[in-house]
């Protein structure tokens, strides 16, 4: 006799696996929607997307993954799912962070992955596709599983895109991860996806325990200022903007409220030089940070004795100021100062 326990772990076993096929009839709708074939694109991929200087980072589910800056665009994210690809007109690539709902032991997960590589066989939705890679993989100490495959057209059955996918299970926050990589052969790029795709997955590490500020925690990220720094155009804001980000840094100003304003204004000069602003010659600016915060807030974090100290805050992007005058392409469109939080000022 079946326990109502074990009916109901069953339908949630079974709503996970139909979720994740979900998930993979989702990329290979992405093939179908993109794909066009076209003679001629460089087979040889020997570019890594990968800097430290540069590369981005999303915390996504209680793990942290850093990719490639390439990935530069940023489609407004459901909250079980975010697309990211190039804004290049000709790359034509896809990284896709998914999630679902498992709030159960990784063993058990561990063993419903035979069930979902079955179901996903039998469904026919690789109908077109050859699998090159099929395997158990850790990430970031969990557990999960990776394929790697290639599309190929209906006419001539010549490869037309290359994909792979990777599911994975965080105990700690009772969520299936999914990241996923697909790009097509016309994309004119010379950069190696699936190297990269591969150190995504083995830079992977969880996430920080909360810290004290609680509930405006929960969601931040750190502050990376490369990934900022390296977009041109106001047209890429939108992937910034409007997002909560841990900021850390040593003030190098601070000005509590006054007659103007309840407000306070905390300026930070990072390392990172600001790319909308002229370098060398000792013309060296840095990207700076402008941060408004409430007089509770700027007296936390000692108020004008915290010029030259570092501090840890989460606040929101409300604007990125971009060099929009020098005729110098190097520079135009690039930004020149961040400001976090908003600040309310008084009349005469």
């Amino acid at each position: 006799m079946v326990t109502s326990k074990e009916r109901k772990g069953s339908q949630m076993k079974k709503s996970t696996w139909c979720a994740l096929m979900l998930c993979v009839a989702l990329v290979m709708s992405l093939w179908a929607s993109s794909l066009a074939e076209q003679a001629g694109a460089d087979p040889n991929r020997t570019i890594s997307g990968f800097d430290e200087t540069t590369h981005q980072t999303i915390n996504w589910q209680g793990l942290v993954f850093s990719f490639p800056s390439y990935f530069d665009v940023r489609e407004e994210e459901s909250g079980t799912s975010i697309h990211f690809y190039p804004e290049e007109e000709d790359y034509y690539a896809s990284l896709i962070f998914q999630s679902n709902d498992f709030p159960e032991p990784s063993s058990e997960f561990a063993n419903l992955i035979p069930v979902i590589l079955e179901d996903i066989k039998e469904s026919g939705i690789f109908a077109s596709a050859t699998v090159l890679r099929s395997e158990a993989i850790t990430v970031a100490g969990m557990p999960g599983w990776t394929m790697h495959m290639t599309h190929h057209g209906e006419q001539d059955e010549a490869v037309d895109a290359v994909a792979c996918f990777t599911f994975m299970h965080n105990e700690n926050t009772g969520k299936v991860i999914t990241v996923y990589l697909e790009y097509d052969i016309i994309d004119q790029s010379r950069y190696d996806y699936l190297g990269d795709y591969e150190k995504i997955l083995q830079l992977a590490k969880v996430s920080e325990p909360k810290g004290s500020q609680g509930n405006q925690n929960e969601e931040a990220e750190p502050l990376d200022l490369n990934a900022i720094n390296h977009t041109n155009s106001e047209k890429q804001d939108a992937q910034f903007i409007g997002r909560q980000y841990l900021i850390t840094g040593i003030v190098y100003d601070a000005m509590g409220p006054d007659e103007w304003s309840d407000d306070a204004l905390v300026i930070i000069h990072p390392d990172v030089l600001a790319r909308g602003m002229l370098q060398g010659a000792g013309m060296d600016f840095p990207l700076e940070i402008n941060i408004w915060m409430s007089a509770e807030e700027y007296k936390a974090i000692g108020g004008d004795t915290s010029v030259g100290k570092e501090i840890r805050v989460v606040k929101t992007l409300t604007s990125i100021a971009r060099n929009a005058t020098s005729k110098d392409s190097s520079i135009r469109g690039y930004p020149i100062q961040l400001e976090f939080g908003t600040s309310t000022l008084y009349d005469d």
